[in-house]
């Protein structure tokens, strides 16, 4: 195998395994003596943490999470990989966070990771859609029939995964940062559809009620 097919595959590898690594589950774990999994809404991210367990080890987690994006990417520019190289590596990230292999395949949703790897690459682009993002889902609490955080989330990312890439293309990226957000944005909508089909909205409702 040539050495450079070896070190993107190493590399791509290694983005996966660091991506498995769940902050979220290990503090949780030695803060509650409890699985995240299990509380609040089930997912492995910090929104969770922040719910369930405390918001400044919630915004240690997602902190975490980003720079388990961010890493990876940094290394795959520093080592000139091709373009495909680049985004297998920020799917890589992602896939791992949202099924990790030290966790029977059951992670996050991706998010914090997904601004991690899209950060490094696009910083421009990043910061304007987090801002968008963050906007809309405001703005999707404003409205009393929305009064859930769930589906604010789930109205931003869409905003954010459909204006990323004419984002991309009106500040003259190369074709493949056009195309990242897509291709980046499959294992999260993935990942949010099984959350949704077990029951996110109603497991959050019931925690509030709760606490």
């Amino acid at each position: 195998m040539e050495p450079e097919i070896l070190r993107q595959i190493s590399l791509i590898v290694g983005a996966y395994l660091l991506g498995s690594v769940s902050s979220a589950y290990y503090i949780t774990k030695w803060k509650k003596g409890a699985d995240i999994r299990e509380l609040g809404s089930g997912n492995a991210g910090a929104r969770n943490v922040m719910l369930t367990v405390g918001a400044s080890l919630g915004i240690g987690v997602a902190i975490f999470d980003i720079f388990k994006g961010i890493i990876p990417v940094i290394f795959a520019k520093a080592l000139k990989m091709p373009p495909h190289a680049v985004t297998l590596t920020a799917l890589a990230a992602i896939s791992g966070h949202n099924w990790p292999i030290f966790l029977q395949f059951r992670g996050g949703s991706g998010l914090a990771t997904l601004g991690g790897t899209i950060f490094p690459l696009m910083p421009r682009e990043a910061i304007l859609l987090s801002l968008v993002g963050m906007a809309v889902g405001w703005a999707c609490l404003r409205f009393p029939a929305w009064y859930r955080r769930a589906p604010a989330i789930e109205s931003g990312c869409l905003v954010v995964y459909v204006s990323g890439p004419f984002l991309a293309w009106y500040f003259g990226e190369p074709v493949y940062l056009v195309t990242l957000p897509l291709y980046a944005g499959i294992p999260i909508i993935i990942r949010r559809i099984s959350l949704l089909k077990n029951g996110l909205y109603q497991r959050v409702a019931e925690f509030r009620k709760t606490h």
